[in-house]
């Protein structure tokens, strides 16, 4: 049903990739920790259920000198509690003015039915673009300026 799992790894901004390749899986057998945002390419259509709970986990976004992009993808948990971008962006910036920067400059999803990315970036006259709706367990993006740690907000405490 699927024949790649991937991951992103922000310091060489690059794919971790676990594959199916001539009757083997092959590739790098990585760990999957808390947060870490992973890509699955799809061969047919499956139902996988998800079960566990989620964890007051923080997670630290490094900033790395240049050429790095510093693009970290971050999958959101299930029992999060933003709406849209921009509540993401209010709880990492506190704002979402044209000085509210400090951290992250963009947030982006996926969008598998276009093939493209919805973004809602920082402009030195405050943050536009799409402020896009969250999904639960949603794939997202953040450039980060600088290096912090965060710890989404949860709807349910952890069991």
């Amino acid at each position: 049903r699927i024949d790649v799992v991937g991951k992103w790894n922000p310091a060489t901004q690059s794919s971790i990739l676990y594959f199916w390749f001539r009757g083997a899986w092959r590739g790098t057998d990585f760990p999957i920790n808390a947060g870490d945002g992973l890509f699955i390419g799809v061969r047919s259509s499956f139902t996988w259920v998800i079960n566990g709970t989620d964890g007051d986990v923080s997670h630290l976004f490094q900033w790395y000198l240049p050429p790095n992009a510093n693009i970290h993808w971050f999958s959101m948990p299930y029992t999060h509690v933003y709406r849209v971008a921009s509540d993401v962006v209010k709880d990492i910036e506190g704002g979402i003015t044209g000085s509210d920067n400090t951290f992250i400059t963009e947030i982006a999803r996926w969008d598998p039915l276009t093939q493209t990315l919805v973004r809602y970036y920082w402009t030195p006259a405050g943050w536009q673009g799409t402020d896009f709706t969250l999904v639960n367990g949603e794939g997202i993006y953040l450039k980060v300026v600088s290096t912090f740690p965060w710890a989404p907000r949860l709807l349910t405490p952890e069991v």
